[in-house]
């Protein structure tokens, strides 16, 4: 014998209860984006409600560490695109040349490779965590007198736009214009920096401000 379908809560208290959960101190981005997997209405619905929140954070309290991790990039534009699910982060106006990657010394022959990794580092003022995120590895090699490069993400759904700065002749260092993190590895990173979950993702690692960092995958 069927049994009966059991009656669906209303959209709008769906959206309230899951909006109250959202605003719970503690409640991990994780947790949250797991019950999209619920149905078909509650990935639509948890999307749209953990966009507003998440772009404030990033907006309003995320750092992003240049000059040798020194100093921080504070305000930079961030949009949000709803068919990719990512947010990007532009590094533009008075921040332009700030976010410098020294990746490598420039090959000398064209049987040397040489390689190195885009790793950009995201905080909170008075925050106790750093978080590593480490989008890819930028491969360098010579062909005459000319340098080619290609990178290999570390992501499907995150990346970086970079411009080659060239007052570096002899090494190979890059100026980051632009990052895209989808919304999901974007939970993971602010988890992380909140101090919700203690697993790592391989790429996106926590580290203390005092030095000692785990990593563990996730």
């Amino acid at each position: 014998m069927q049994q009966p379908r059991q009656p669906r809560l209303p959209k709008e208290l769906v959206i309230l209860i899951l909006k109250d959960l959202v605003n719970v101190k503690g409640s991990s981005f994780k947790h949250i984006n797991s019950l999209r997997r619920v149905c078909k209405d509650w990935n639509v619905i948890i999307t749209e409600i953990l966009i507003k929140p998440t772009q404030y954070i990033l907006e309003n309290k995320l750092l992003i560490e240049y000059d040798c991790n020194s100093l921080s990039i504070r305000g930079a534009p961030i949009t949000y695109d709803p068919p990719k699910s990512t947010f990007t982060i532009r590094i533009d106006n008075e921040n332009i040349d700030k976010l410098k990657l020294d990746i490598s010394d420039i090959p000398r022959s064209q049987d040397i490779n040489k390689e190195g990794s885009i790793r950009v580092r995201f905080h909170y003022e008075n925050g106790s965590h750093l978080i590593l995120f480490d989008f890819g590895t930028l491969f360098i090699r010579r062909e005459g007198n000319d340098i080619h490069s290609e990178v290999h993400w570390n992501f499907d759904d995150c990346s970086c736009k970079y411009q080659r700065d060239n007052n570096f002749p002899d090494s190979y260092a890059i100026q980051i214009r632009e990052m895209s993190i989808s919304l999901r590895k974007v939970g993971v990173l602010l988890d992380l920096l909140n101090g919700n979950v203690k697993e790592n993702h391989k790429h996106i690692i926590q580290q203390s401000v005092y030095g000692e960092y785990s990593n563990r995958d996730f």
